[in-house]
């Protein structure tokens, strides 16, 4: 059971790295990643996921207005440690880059995220630091 969850999200990752935002499957990608982060043993390869997909400068404004996925970032950030904290803080990072110059509201859930990896102090941190500064 453990083997096929593992092998779905291989997957779904692989299959992120070719869709972006211009395919009318890419909203059906972002609902399929956002589920995903409800399980503990999947956040860390959907949350890298989600880094890849917001590096698209493309795919940054869906991802931001996509319902629940800023809020899930937020949590996932603080619900693990090290690489993936960090690529969930890095896609925040990336996701506040919109081109067109368009502003999104954040919740309380994600300022709490920013904050807190704002505030690490370790060497190994420096850049999740930096991301959420």
């Amino acid at each position: 059971h453990e083997d096929t969850q593992t092998g779905a999200l291989e997957v779904l990752r692989r299959l992120s790295s070719f869709i972006d935002s211009s395919m009318l499957c890419h909203s059906q990608l972002l609902k399929a990643l956002l589920e995903a982060l409800a399980f503990k043993k999947s956040k860390i390869q959907v949350v890298a996921a989600l880094k890849d997909q917001s590096s698209k400068p493309l795919n940054r404004n869906s991802i931001a207005q996509f319902p629940g996925i800023m809020d899930a970032l937020g949590n996932a950030s603080l619900e693990i440690e090290d690489e993936g904290k960090s690529n969930a803080i890095k896609a925040l990072l990336f996701i506040s880059y919109l081109s067109d110059g368009s502003t999104y509201k954040v919740s309380e859930n994600v300022l709490r995220a920013l904050t807190e990896s704002a505030g690490l102090t370790k060497t190994k941190d420096i850049l999740t630091r930096f991301a959420a500064i």
